[in-house]
């Protein structure tokens, strides 16, 4: 695959927007250390339900034809928004904490859309590959910065290490959306001048309205499958040092860098989710679909890791293993999200089909703090252990996960995103590929 210097510059832009998207869930390393640790969590999953909105109305702007880079500039100015989350905190005004944490969320949320949308734009005979990679920057922002955090809050006051984070993100995201793409729409060019087609893809798919997609039950399918692969593994990331402090007796600091090593295999399941997505297909028939398969596979290793979790309560290690598996397929099941979107509906629709992932995904990652939250420092009579704590959580990831199977096994390739083309329209999308590959190498 040969790469232009545009594409290097892209890709270097989007990962760099992936990697700071990873501060969501690095975060959770301020919760110990929270004047109140049970409305931190809270705050983190008003955020994360705010991200998803954010993905979701971003998905709907960019179908729409909104200009990318600024999007994305006006996204990381609401970055600023933190501040107002940790002056809510630190005075105990409810109502400023949550607007700062939905605008804030709701930032994250289309940065994420953006930068995976530019991606897939710029690479679209691999997707897999780089939106793997770009992926693979987020998880690597959840370490690096969790351990940023976790360091600032040694050498300053928890307020003002929340103070620094907002303004280092708002920054960092505006340096890095200034070299998006304009526009997302190819012009609409007469013969030899290319491209011939507004709303065909070189997947030969064609651009649908949102309602048609909306009245797709393959639509629903897909979200109840997406939502069932992170669920769980965002609740893991949310509560996975609180609960080594309630049930564990660990110290925040211990915890934290336990932490560390859960997020560790986000690394391999964004990367492995990726190329697997692209590798793991047959030619045709039931696995001709590289994502599905990945994704049937997660949920696997999911249903192994609780149900671990469940027969060794009270087995510290047995809890971080289990652990770094749910965060693995959260981290890979983000990644096939992304391609099956791409994949059930065509390039045309891909990053409005994701973009609706946002609500289910932030409906379950709302479910998943808040059943932390019940328990959260809490300490139980006799003898402590994961079910009598958190039993909520294991059993409804257990249930959750079951009925993410069974949406995998009705998910087809939407026909109507995929028409059967005519002579000429086939000449043409083959045409418009040429053209794009000669563009390429020009640049």
């Amino acid at each position: 695959m040969q790469i232009s210097k545009r594409q290097i510059l892209v890709l270097m832009s989007c990962c760099t927007l992936q990697f700071l998207f990873g501060s969501l869930y690095a975060m959770s390393a301020f919760v110990p250390s929270a004047p109140v640790p049970k409305q931190m969590i809270t705050v983190l999953g008003v955020m994360a339900c705010a991200t998803a909105i954010g993905i979701s109305c971003g998905g709907v702007l960019l179908h729409s034809g909104v200009c990318l880079r600024t999007l994305s500039l006006l996204a990381s100015s609401l970055q600023l928004s933190l501040l107002l989350v940790a002056m809510g905190l630190s005075q105990s005004m409810v109502w400023l904490t949550y607007f700062g944490a939905v605008m804030t969320g709701t930032s994250f949320g289309v940065l994420y859309i953006a930068s995976i949308t530019q991606l897939q734009h710029e690479f679209h005979d691999n997707p897999g590959v780089v939106t793997g990679i770009g992926m693979f920057s987020s998880s690597l922002g959840s370490i690096v910065l969790a351990f940023v955090y976790s360091v600032s809050q040694e050498q300053l006051t928890w307020l003002q290490s929340l103070f620094a984070c907002g303004i280092s993100m708002f920054l960092a995201n505006s340096a890095a959306s200034l070299s998006l793409t304009t526009a997302l729409e190819d012009e609409v060019q007469d013969e030899e001048g290319v491209p011939l087609l507004s709303d065909q893809k070189p997947d030969n798919s064609v651009k649908l309205g949102i309602w048609e997609i909306l009245r797709d039950p393959n639509l629903y399918y897909f979200l109840l499958c997406f939502s069932a692969a992170v669920g769980p593994g965002y609740g893991t990331a949310v509560g996975f040092q609180q609960m080594s402090v309630d049930v564990f007796n660990l110290s925040s600091t211990v915890s934290n860098k336990y932490f560390l090593l859960v997020t560790a295999l986000g690394l391999v399941g964004r990367l492995g989710a990726g190329f697997g997505g692209d590798i793991l297909k047959t030619e045709k028939g039931v696995f001709s679909n590289g994502a599905l398969n990945v994704t049937g596979l997660l949920l696997v290793l999911q249903s192994v890791a609780i149900l671990l979790m469940q027969n060794f309560p009270t087995n510290f290690y047995s809890f971080v293993i289990c652990s770094c598996i749910t965060y693995f397929v959260f981290a890979g099941g983000a990644v096939t999200g992304a391609l099956l979107a791409r994949n059930l509906f065509g390039m045309a629709n891909g990053s409005l089909v994701f973009g609706f992932t946002g609500l289910a995904v932030g409906g379950g990652d709302l479910l998943s703090s808040w059943l932390i939250k019940q328990h959260a420092g809490e300490v139980t009579s006799g003898d402590p252990s994961l079910l009598s704590s958190y039993g909520e959580f294991i059993y409804v990831s257990i249930f959750w996960t079951l009925v993410g199977f069974v949406a995998l096994v009705f998910i087809r390739k939407s026909k109507k995103a995929f028409p059967q083309l005519t002579c000429q329209e086939t000449a043409n999308v083959k045409k418009y590929a040429v053209y794009m590959e000669e563009k390429d190498d020009l640049i």
